[in-house]
């Protein structure tokens, strides 16, 4: 979110100007952060970090933080959006975005008539 219509917006006197400068800077210093993440709260993979971290707590999934970002974000669109197709399909995915080709995971299948 830019300030640019503030920022061309007609200043009467200087201290119209010194305040909206003032504004300026004030949002740039401390809203931008909050504002940015309030926009993405729809898609919170798109925000910053720190919100990617706190809705996935939210969602109680656990994730080892020894991977990189982009990982992570991933692997958190992979559990948001395929929400009903959980299984064998996101362990995979879960596993190849946290250890990479290091890990493999197989189906087994057991008859019920069977011991």
């Amino acid at each position: 979110m830019t300030m640019s219509p503030l920022v061309h917006s007609h200043a009467a006197n200087a201290l119209e100007a010194e305040l909206k400068d003032l504004f300026i800077s004030l949002y740039e210093d401390v809203l931008r952060e909050t504002a940015d993440d309030i926009n993405v709260y729809g898609a919170p993979h798109l925000g910053s970090f720190g919100l990617v971290e706190k809705n996935i707590d939210g969602d109680g999934l656990t994730v080892l933080r020894e991977t990189t970002e982009a990982r992570i974000r991933y692997l958190f669109r992979a559990w948001r959006h395929r929400n009903p197709q959980r299984g064998m399909h996101f362990l995979s995915t879960y596993l190849a975005c946290i250890f990479g080709d290091n890990a493999d995971s197989a189906q087994l299948w057991q008859k019920k008539s069977e011991p």
